[in-house]
C-alpha cells in the first residue's frame, strides 16, 4: 500500500558563520518571492555544473558506437528493433534491423562428421537417420551433422560430442512426451550449433553438475519451464549469437517460464544474445552462481500464472553477475532485480526502458530493484520511460553506485500517484557522480529513514513533474531522517519544491537551486545553517547545512513553511 501523509510543521532558519551552532530565526514569508531571476535555463542533456555555473553536457551523454543520442536530449538510446524479431533471427545490439541466427549458405557438412539425414539417409558407419542414432556410436570428440529436417527426439549426451545443424532455420528438434527435455547434457562438454530446439515440454537444454555446454546459433523457442537451465549447480553453459523467446511456465509443476536459469553455484556466459516473450524472467541467476552477459537484449518478458512479475534480469540469493553493452526492453513490473544475501552486479553500457506494470493488477514498472544488502554499480546506464519508481533501493547494507548515468522521463504508476527516479530507503545508501534525474513525476531523488543516506556529485535534477493530484513535483525529498549530500548539483525547473527536507539532515554544497516553484523547505524542528565550506562537516541529527555558495535563483518563492504534504515510503518489493 502507498503512504501518502501531510507532515504539519514549521520552519525553523538559521544563518551563522563557520562551524557554530545553530539558532532558529523567525519563519520565511512564504510569498515572499525569489529576488533573483535572471538564471536562464540550460538546454536538454546539460546543467550548470562546476564552478563557474556554466551550461555543460554531462559525461552521461557520451553515447559509444551501438547506441544513439535520447530523443529528449538526456543521454542515450539503444539502436535495437522496434519490433520483437522472428524465426531465425535475433535482436542485436546496435543493429535496427534482425540479423540471422546461422547461416545456411555456410559449407555444410564439416569433414570427418557423422551425417544425420533423416528417413532418406542410406545408414551405415558414417550415415544415420536420427540424432540419437549418431549419438549412440559416437567416440569422444565426434562430429555430429545434421542435414535439414524436424527431428523428434529427446537427446541424452554423456561424453564430449558436437552437434551442427546446417542452420537453425532448416533443423528443428522437436519436443516428445510431457516431460521432455531437448537436450540434457549429463557429463562432459557439448558443442551444440545451428539447430532450432522447440515445443520441449520440459526444458530445452539442461546441463547436469559439472557437466558443460556451448550453445551457438542456436534458436530455442517456445519450450518449457526454461530454454537453457542449469538447475542441479556446478555446470557450465555459454550462449553466442542465439535467441531464447517464448519460454512458458511448466505445465507439471507451473513454474518457470525462464529464459536462463543458473542456480547453486553455476556458471553462465551469454554474448549476443536475445531474450524476447519468455515468462517470469529472462536471465535468472540464484544461489551463488555467475553470469556475464555482453550483448544481450532482454525484451518483452511476462508474468506466468504462478508469479505476479515479468523480470528481465534477476540476480538473487548470493548471485554474481556482469552486464555490459545490453537493453533491457518492455519488460514487466521489473526489468532488473538485485537481492538477498550480498548478490551484485556491475553494469556498463546499459540501456533500461519501457518497463510496464503487470496485467492483472501490477503497478511497478521499474527498471532496477535493490534489496536484502545487494550491491550494484553502473557506469553509463541509461533508465527511460519506466514506471512507480525507476530505481528503488531498499533495506539496509544495500549499495548502488552510479555514474555518468541517466534516469529520465519515469512515468507513474498504474494509480497514478507515483513516478519517482530514483528512490532509497530503509536503511540503503546511494552514491550518485556524473548522474541526471530528468522529467520524472512527484520526486525525482526521494531518501527516506533513519539510516538512509545519498550523495549526489555533479548531478542534474530537473523538470520534475506533479502527480495527476496534481501535487508534488519535488526535485530532492529527503524526510523520516534520512541523509543526503548535495555536492556540485542542480535542482531546477521542478514543478514544486526544488529541495523538501523533513526531519531529516542535508548537505547542499555549490548546490544551485533554482527555476522551482518553491526553492528549498526546511521543516519539523529541522535547523538551518549557512557555512562558508562544508568539507569534512557532518550534519547534525535534523540539520541542514548550506554554503554560501549555493545559491537559490529564479524560485517563485525561495522557503516555505506550514502545513505541506509530503511523499512518503512505497512499497520497496
Amino acid at each position: 500500500m502507498r503512504l501518502v501523509g501531510a507532515l504539519v510543521v514549521a520552519l525553523v532558519a538559521a544563518a551563522c558563520s563557520g562551524g557554530g551552532a545553530s539558532a532558529p530565526a523567525a519563519p520565511v514569508d512564504a510569498t515572499t518571492p525569489d529576488a533573483a531571476t535572471t538564471d536562464e535555463a540550460c538546454a536538454p542533456g546539460s546543467a550548470r555544473l562546476g564552478s563557474s555555473a556554466a551550461c555543460v553536457r554531462g559525461p552521461w551523454a557520451e553515447c559509444g558506437a551501438d547506441h544513439d543520442p535520447a530523443p529528449s536530449g538526456w543521454g542515450c538510446r539503444d539502436r535495437t528493433p522496434s519490433e520483437p524479431c522472428t524465426g531465425a533471427t535475433r535482436e542485436a545490439v546496435g543493429s535496427a534491423a534482425c540479423v540471422p541466427v546461422g547461416d545456411c549458405d555456410a559449407p555444410f557438412p564439416p569433414p570427418g562428421a557423422i551425417i544425420v539425414d533423416g528417413a532418406s539417409a542410406v545408414v551405415d558407419a558414417t550415415h544415420k537417420r536420427t540424432i540419437g542414432a549418431a549419438i549412440a556410436v559416437a567416440a569422444p570428440g565426434t562430429v555430429v551433422a545434421v542435414e535439414a529436417g524436424s527431428y523428434a527426439e529427446n537427446l541424452s549426451l554423456d561424453r564430449d560430442v558436437t552437434i551442427v545443424g546446417r542452420c537453425p532455420a532448416k533443423v528443428s528438434l522437436q519436443g516428445t512426451g510431457l516431460a521432455a527435455q531437448g537436450i540434457r547434457v549429463l557429463s562432459g562438454r557439448a558443442v551444440v550449433r545451428g539447430i532450432t530446439v522447440r515445443n520441449q515440454p520440459a526444458v530445452g537444454v539442461s546441463v547436469a553438475p559439472f557437466a558443460a555446454v556451448e550453445l551457438e546459433d542456436v534458436v530455442l523457442e517456445d519450450n518449457g519451464m526454461a530454454g537453457v537451465s542449469l538447475s542441479d549447480g556446478d555446470a557450465t553453459a555459454k550462449i553466442t549469437r542465439s535467441v531464447i523467446r517464448g519460454t512458458r511456465q511448466s505445465s507439471v509443476s507451473g513454474e518457470g517460464g525462464w529464459g536462463a536459469n543458473a542456480q547453486a553455484g553455476s556458471t553462465l556466459t551469454i554474448t549476443d544474445v536475445a531474450f524476447s516473450g519468455n515468462q517470469s524472467s529472462g536471465v535468472r541467476l540464484s544461489t551463488q552462481s555467475k553470469g556475464t552477459l555482453d550483448g544481450v537484449v532482454i525484451r518483452g518478458t511476462r508474468r506466468n500464472r504462478v508469479y505476479d512479475f515479468g523480470r528481465g534480469l534477476s540476480v538473487i540469493r548470493g548471485a554474481r553477475a556482469k552486464m555490459t553493452r545490453s537493453a533491457l526492453l518492455d519488460n514487466a513490473e521489473v526489468s532488473i532485480v538485485v537481492g538477498d544475501d550480498g548478490a551484485e552486479l556491475e553494469m556498463n553500457d546499459v540501456v533500461v526502458r519501457d518497463t510496464v506494470p503487470s496485467e492483472g493488477g501490477g503497478i511497478f514498472g521499474r527498471a532496477l530493484n535493490l534489496f536484502g544488502g545487494a550491491k550494484v554499480e553502473g557506469t553509463r546506464v541509461w533508465i527511460h520511460d519506466n514506471r512507480d519508481a525507476a530505481v528503488m533501493v531498499a533495506e539496509v547494507g544495500s549499495h548502488l553506485t552510479l555514474r555518468s548515468s541517466v534516469v529520465s522521463g519515469t512515468a507513474l504508476d498504474r494509480d497514478g500517484q507515483v513516478g519517482r527516479g530514483v528512490t532509497v530507503q530503509e536503511g540503503a545508501a546511494a552514491d550518485l557522480f556524473d548522474v541526471a534525474i530528468a522529467g520524472s513525476h512527484e520526486v525525482g531523488l526521494a531518501v527516506f529513514a533513519k539510516g538512509t543516506r545519498v550523495r549526489a556529485e555533479r548531478t542534474a535534477i530537473v523538470h520534475t513533474k506533479p502527480n495527476l493530484g496534481p501535487a508534488f513535483g519535488n526535485g530532492v525529498l529527503v524526510t523520516d531522517d534520512g541523509l543526503v549530500e548535495l555536492v556540485d548539483v542542480e535542482v531546477a525547473s521542478n514543478y514544486g519544491i526544488g529541495v523538501a527536507i523533513g526531519p531529516a539532515a542535508a548537505i547542499l554544497s555549490l548546490a544551485r537551486v533554482r527555476s522551482n516553484t518553491v526553492g528549498l523547505y526546511v521543516q519539523d524542528g529541522t535547523t538551518l545553517r549557512e557555512v562558508g565550506s562544508a568539507d569534512g562537516m557532518t550534519p547534525a541529527a535534523r540539520e541542514v547545512i548550506v554554503t554560501t555558495d549555493s545559491p537559490l535563483v529564479g524560485n517563485g518563492t525561495r522557503f516555505t513553511a506550514g502545513v505541506v504534504p509530503l511523499p512518503a515510503p512505497i512499497v520497496a518489493k
